[in-house]
């Protein structure tokens, strides 16, 4: 599959933390600002259909994607870390997507307090 630079923000993922990361430069599907309320399968086919990287703090749904679709998505970051601020969750999405290394595309990747965890989706 052929992806994109782009990244959806599932709606759990505060706007300042769209806002901030558009600023850095990155191109951003809100939820938020697109789909407000829509079904999980909704934000599914958005991010399918632009080919992008979804970033959620919902747990089931991630399950709900390592489980069954592997391989539809572009890539997907669980974000487990405890919602402290939305600065605390900009700061830590800054540090994946900029200084970490670690390839969104085509990985599961779970980010805790303590750990950052990358699965291959096959």
């Amino acid at each position: 599959m052929n992806c994109s630079n782009i990244i959806v923000a599932d709606e759990n993922i505060p706007i300042l933390v769209i806002r901030g990361l558009r600023a850095r430069g990155c191109d951003i599907v809100s939820i938020v600002e697109e789909a407000r309320g829509c079904s999980d399968e909704i934000v599914l086919d958005i991010s399918i259909k632009h080919k992008a990287v979804l970033v959620s703090f919902d747990k089931e749904f991630g399950s709900r994607v390592y489980r069954n679709i592997p391989g539809a998505l572009c890539g997907f970051v669980l974000l487990r870390i405890p919602p402290l601020s939305p600065e605390y969750i900009l700061k830590t999405l800054e540090w994946l997507i900029f200084e970490s290394g670690i390839e969104l595309k085509g990985n599961y990747i779970v980010i805790d307090k303590s750990k950052v965890r990358s699965f291959p989706m096959v």
